[in-house]
């Protein structure tokens, strides 16, 4: 509401970005950040919270002016992502604008920290949940330059070194132009150095790996939440928009299916309980895709 906005409880900390915004002299407290985000997860992520955030410009004035990533917490990472979820879903302003105007240079930092933050395995339920949104939106968002050199970065021919060695090899025989392309790849990395180019060969792999996890240790409850239920909801639905877009689908695709993915969610305890009846709906259309 309007009173959430000018008198809520962040309307104290959004002064000192707004007076700082008119003076030229906004101060930077990385207290500030973490406050803000402790509040936000207290409140598991409230989306009145978020939204009052985003009205008062705290991506815009605050977060990402002064988002280094060798600097900044994980707080800052997480509170970024939340803020530009919530443009993407207001849709009422270009989502990536502040980004695109005030440093976009800085962007594939905050990717990879975000990558980073994911792999720590410290992150709850809910944080991976909208980190998994941030992802969604970076990927069907690809019109960025931005973004897109990011994320296609993790979709590339390196995915394959995970596939079945013979299930890789009918695929490199298909086409005359991969064979010497993959000769390339496995060069760099047969054995990655950096910690961004194991991200480039292993992160899908593994991340669909964890998602299957999941799912089996979720079967073996009773009752489903609604936490475990929007995480699913969530991962499906970013698998569905990498098969969905040309750029991501033809490298991804033998990956997913090289797991069978699908196969095994469906066949697991989780699929056959009441509640996950949206969770079938979009395996369904996920199949359809595949």
């Amino acid at each position: 509401t309007l009173r959430d906005v000018v008198s809520g409880k962040f309307s104290n900390f959004a002064k000192k970005w707004a007076k700082g915004a008119e003076d030229g002299e906004i101060k930077f407290e990385k207290d500030v950040v973490e406050s803000i985000y402790s509040s936000l997860r207290d409140s598991n992520f409230q989306s009145s919270q978020v939204m009052t955030l985003e009205f008062n410009s705290y991506l815009e004035r605050y977060l990402w002016p002064f988002f280094e990533a060798e600097k900044a917490t994980g707080a800052h990472c997480l509170s970024i992502a939340l803020l530009i979820n919530e443009k993407v879903r207001d849709g009422s302003v270009s989502a990536w604008e502040s980004i695109a105007t005030t440093g976009k240079d800085k962007f594939p930092g905050h990717f990879e920290r975000m990558l980073n933050l994911w792999k720590d395995g410290e992150l709850a339920l809910r944080e991976k949940t909208f980190v998994i949104q941030f992802w969604i939106n970076c990927f069907q968002s690809l019109e960025q330059d931005f973004v897109r050199d990011c994320c296609l970065r993790l979709t590339g021919l390196q995915a394959w070194f995970h596939l079945n060695e013979l299930h890789r090899n009918r695929l490199l025989s298909n086409n005359k132009k991969l064979p010497a392309f993959w000769k390339k790849v496995q060069k760099k990395y047969a054995d990655p150095k950096t910690i961004t180019a194991r991200h480039e060969r292993n992160f899908m792999a593994e991340l669909l790996d964890e998602i299957l996890a999941a799912v089996e240790n979720f079967g073996s409850r009773q009752v489903l939440g609604a936490d475990e239920l929007s995480f699913l909801e969530r991962a499906i639905e970013f698998m569905i928009d990498l098969l969905d877009q040309l750029p991501t689908r033809r490298f991804f695709r033998p990956l997913l299916v090289d797991k069978h993915f699908v196969v095994r969610f469906r066949g697991s305890k989780l699929a056959q309980l009441p509640e996950a009846r949206l969770v079938n709906q979009l395996l369904g259309l996920l199949r359809y895709y595949e």
